[in-house]
């Protein structure tokens, strides 16, 4: 799981999100997430990068065990 939309989407699916979950959580369109977890959008400002980490965050509480959580990435 290397790159930003690799982690994204693994999350997202932990989570038990769909994409059009994750979009309305974070004010985007489900295809700002499809894009997101591809790759093919590589600039997610910092508002929407908080968004998701509030996202996941709320689903984290419903897991078990104490998985850390990391959507920061390299490039901006």
């Amino acid at each position: 799981m290397n790159t930003f939309g690799q982690r994204i989407a693994y999350y997202r699916k932990k989570a038990g999100l769909m994409q059009e979950e994750l979009a309305e959580k974070c004010s985007v369109t489900p295809q700002a997430v499809s894009k997101w977890e591809n790759d093919i959008s590589a600039h997610v400002d910092a508002k929407k990068r908080r968004a998701i980490k509030k996202a996941f965050r709320a689903a984290k509480r419903q897991w078990s065990g104490s998985e850390i959580i990391s959507v920061h990435s390299g490039d901006g």
